[in-house]
């Protein structure tokens, strides 16, 4: 969610389902991945895949609005507070040349603990 909002404060809009094609400053925040093994015996290690789909019209502005969505979401996930925030990162960007425009897709990954929960106490 606040990879969601950290976009969104970056004027984009953000779709729950990805249409097909995305107009500018429209993109799709999806969850991609889902990693859960044991760390110790008292909890898990989590880690949630997420990518950002968007189209870009423009291959001369591409590497500027990419490094806006890189400095920019990390900073809002990280300001925001949630738990495990400054596990966020992300990981690779691929663009996809289509036509007259660029698919991009960035890819994210947040990891975070949980502990197990004993219901013998």
């Amino acid at each position: 969610m606040a990879v969601e909002e950290g976009l969104k404060q970056l004027g984009y809009t953000v779709y729950p389902q990805d249409t097909g094609y995305l107009q500018p400053m429209e993109c799709v925040v999806r969850y991609t991945g889902y990693n859960h093994e044991i760390i110790t015996t008292e909890s898990y290690w989590d880690s949630v895949e997420i990518v950002i789909l968007y189209n870009e019209d423009n291959n001369n502005e591409m590497p500027i609005h990419i490094v806006e969505i890189l400095e920019n979401v990390t900073k809002y996930v990280e300001d925001s507070g949630v738990p495990s925030c400054t596990s966020f990162k992300f990981t690779r960007v691929i663009p996809y040349p289509n036509g007259e425009s660029t698919r991009v897709e960035i890819y994210a990954t947040y990891d975070f603990e949980v502990d197990w929960i004993d219901n013998n106490n």
